[in-house]
């Protein structure tokens, strides 16, 4: 019988591991603690010049960084009064495997989206009308770098004034700009010790150039470190602007191409074929899969090829990938608390805590291979339904009247390299 409810409860949870299937995959470790690490590269330079005859060039370093996490455990339970017969499978505890073998999918797949969203990505902003700052960026982003002159630290950055993009992100220069205008944003290092790394802005200081953020970087920025600041509420050649955005600004072809061009700009792998992946809601896919003339391909044109658990076509450069629970959450458009992350908390597993299944803003994810890193499932055979028989409690249920039915799991999710991950934010 315990056979039959674990086929059940995993036959139910694997359909909705959408983001687990993409993930760079790490085994628990096995008596070795509670901590499963992950190693990050950073990008090499390009070559430009020529080697020597006879001569042996000077070695390139190989920079890069692990990524710790320590194993969180899931679970949920429900107590049972049916009696379960000996001679045939309960109805009940039948429905009930399958009901928490659904939960237990959506409830792994939620909290690696979640912690995409909110470290393992930069934002962009699906309205063509938002304007960014300087040449490469797309809307809602901006270019600064670290400033030299200044100590920055894990939790708070410094960005560089004077002429340069820390002006604009900061709107010094008597724009009328106030403290807190950043609140909900994101900063993602695209050089330094923090390459890939991304955190949610929770306040800001315009007169000093200074972000706070958190969790705090895995290492104190240094000088000149370049990063991103990307903020889907915000437009104009200053971050003071507010930008909303409307249910009109949806994915189309021109979202999927500066996706697509982000990614490429900053060196993100794409998976075996050659695409990237592009994970939606069912709500915000209207916008291209009518656009023929754009290239969607259905699922009816694959001709026999795999296909992704959960994959609804392919369209400019993306195989696009539709899941029942998206990340949403009200969109950070003032000098309030928006955006994905709304918290204070050091803990990794509160990353996120911002959603709402109805939220205004539609975060979807586009990115190459091994963006996020998750702990490997080995065969599938955890998460684990564990059923408690009416009478196995002994003196705690002396009368034989309960029993229970639940599941549990160790597992974390780590995010890698938020350059190769593009939240793209619509209103719709």
């Amino acid at each position: 019988m315990q056979t039959y409810y674990d086929k059940r409860f995993l036959r139910n949870a694997v359909p909705h591991l959408h983001m687990m299937q993409f993930g760079q995959k790490r085994p628990l470790p096995a008596g070795s603690g509670k901590t499963i690490q992950w190693f990050r590269y950073n990008d090499i330079d390009t070559i430009t010049t020529k080697l020597t005859e006879g001569t042996n060039p000077a070695g390139t370093l190989i920079a890069g960084h692990n990524v710790n996490r320590t194993v969180e455990e899931w679970g949920a339970w429900n107590q049972n009064t049916s009696l379960v017969s000996k001679t045939h499978i309960d109805r009940r505890l039948k429905g009930l495997s399958a009901l928490w073998g659904k939960n237990a999918g959506k409830t792994v797949d939620l909290r690696i989206m979640k912690e995409v969203v909110t470290l393992g990505a930069h934002s962009m902003s699906a309205d063509a009308a938002a304007a960014a700052c300087g040449a490469g960026m797309r809307p809602g982003q901006w270019a600064g770098s670290v400033d030299g002159d200044t100590a920055s630290t894990a939790s708070v950055i410094y960005a560089n004034t004077g002429t340069n993009a820390g002006d604009i992100i900061f709107g010094s220069g008597g724009s009328g700009a106030t403290d807190d205008w950043l609140i909900g944003g994101q900063i993602t290092f695209t050089s330094g010790a923090n390459y890939g790394q991304s955190r949610y802005v929770y306040d800001s200081a315009h007169a000093t150039f200074q972000v706070n953020v958190y969790p705090a970087f895995e290492a104190a920025p240094a000088a000149d470190d370049t990063f991103i600041f990307s903020h889907p509420g915000k437009s104009g050649t200053s971050a003071t602007v507010a930008h909303a955005l409307a249910a009109t600004d949806i994915l189309d072809h021109k979202v999927f191409a500066r996706a697509l061009e982000d990614l490429q700009t900053h060196g993100a792998p794409t998976f075996a074929g050659g695409n990237y992946v592009f994970i939606l809601g069912p709500t915000t896919n209207a916008g291209f899969m009518t656009d023929t003339d754009g290239g969607w391909m259905g699922l009816a044109q694959y001709r026999g090829q795999e296909l992704y658990r959960g994959e609804i076509g392919r369209y400019m450069g993306f195989r696009v990938i539709q899941t029942s629970q998206p990340f949403r959450c009200p969109l950070p458009t003032t000098s309030t608390a928006g955006g994905p992350g709304a918290t204070s908390s050091t803990d990794y597993s509160a990353t996120g805590t911002n959603y709402a299944a109805n939220g205004a803003g539609h975060y979807s994810l586009a990115f190459g291979q091994e963006a996020y890193g998750v702990t490997l499932l080995a065969g599938m055979k955890t998460p684990k339904i564990i059923v408690k028989e009416i009478g196995s409690a002994g003196a705690a249920d002396p009368l034989n009247m309960q029993g229970s039915i639940g599941w549990k799991l160790d597992f974390v999710p780590a995010a890698l390299n938020a350059c190769w991950c593009v939240s793209v934010v619509s209103g719709g």
